[in-house]
């Protein structure tokens, strides 16, 4: 399967489809190439999140690793369909593997977004001392204001 064959696939994700297209689309899109898995969560496709997160639930990981980036992305807002499912997902792996973009996002310096990464540390038991101090207090003091 193919960049452009999954990118129609994504589209049908929608929650405008019939449920039993959705569920066809999600087992699809289980069997992609791990390559095109960043592709899973499409920024300005807000309305296939929830569904795209769910394939990244069924492949796990190491296999989602290309969209831990994306999942953290969910993140700017705690309401986001799929943003508290990807939570779930990353608490399940070592933050080893996603602290670097978390700390990427803290640079933003976005309160809304601040909220949702503190969330997810709470729910990953991630502690001041596994993250860079100077991000972690930039965090705190945003968190703050």
């Amino acid at each position: 399967m193919g960049k452009d064959e999954i990118l129609t696939l994504i589209d049908q994700l929608n929650w405008i489809h019939p449920q039993e297209l959705q569920q066809e689309t999600i087992r699809l899109l289980t069997q992609i190439e791990d390559k095109y898995v960043g592709l899973l969560i499409q920024d300005m496709k807000k309305e296939t999140w929830e569904n795209a997160v769910i394939v990244l639930e069924k492949i796990g990981f190491p296999r989602n690793k290309e969209a831990l980036p994306k999942m953290i992305f969910l993140l700017q807002d705690i309401n986001w369909p799929g943003a508290l499912q990807a939570v779930d997902i990353l608490k399940k792996i070592d933050p080893i593997y996603w602290i670097h973009y978390v700390e990427q996002a803290i640079l933003e310096s976005d309160p809304q977004w601040m909220y949702g990464i503190h969330y997810l540390l709470e729910k990953a038991n991630v502690t001041e001392d596994m993250m860079n101090k100077g991000v972690y207090l930039k965090m705190k003091q945003v968190l703050e204001e």
